[in-house]
């Protein structure tokens, strides 16, 4: 009976990962069909003779973000692979999550500057760079919201020391 129920959860296993597949392709076709459409409002504006600086500036960064959404999809469709493991490049998880906390978090961090001290040379690590992001977006996060009528400052420290990578989120609240 044992046998039975575990094999039936294993089932509805595989199910659940096949449906989420499935809907990464799509989010992935949708949001491709996005960022085309954008290219063609760019293109369209300068046709005309109505390019605007800013306008390009906000609809490239909008690309850049259904880029990144793509990329999400992607290693969350590995991460459903079991035991997924990749190689983390730190500075970029660490960048990535700052980017996404002042453009998510604009209200929050009207007083607050996030500091990053990374030193140089911190190795690739094996972990989930979306797992990790979150990580210190939900730091971040936190933070700001200790600090939100106060202000003060965030700091992000990456140290390698032996063998071990130390990561430290801090703040003034």
């Amino acid at each position: 009976e044992a046998a039975t129920q575990a094999l039936i959860k294993s089932e509805k296993l595989i199910t659940i990962a096949e449906m989420a597949a499935g809907f990464g392709h799509e989010i992935r076709n949708t949001i491709s069909g996005m960022t085309l459409g954008i290219d063609n409002v760019i293109e369209q504006l300068r046709i005309k003779g109505l390019s605007d600086p800013q306008v390009e500036k906000l609809l490239t960064k909008t690309k850049e973000y259904s880029r990144r959404s793509i990329d999400i999809v992607e290693r969350l469709n590995d991460f459903a692979k079991p035991g997924h493991v990749e190689k983390v490049n730190l500075y970029e998880v660490v960048d990535n999550s700052i980017e996404m906390a002042r453009d998510g978090l604009k209200k929050l961090l009207l007083n607050i500057d996030i500091i990053k001290q990374m030193e140089d040379g911190i190795p690739m690590i094996e972990g989930n760079s979306v797992h990790f992001e979150q990580i210190f977006l939900n730091l971040i996060r936190n933070a700001c919201q200790a600090m939100e009528d106060t202000g003060g400052e965030i700091f992000i420290k990456v140290t390698t020391n032996n063998d071990w990578i130390d990561m430290a989120v801090r703040d003034t609240g």
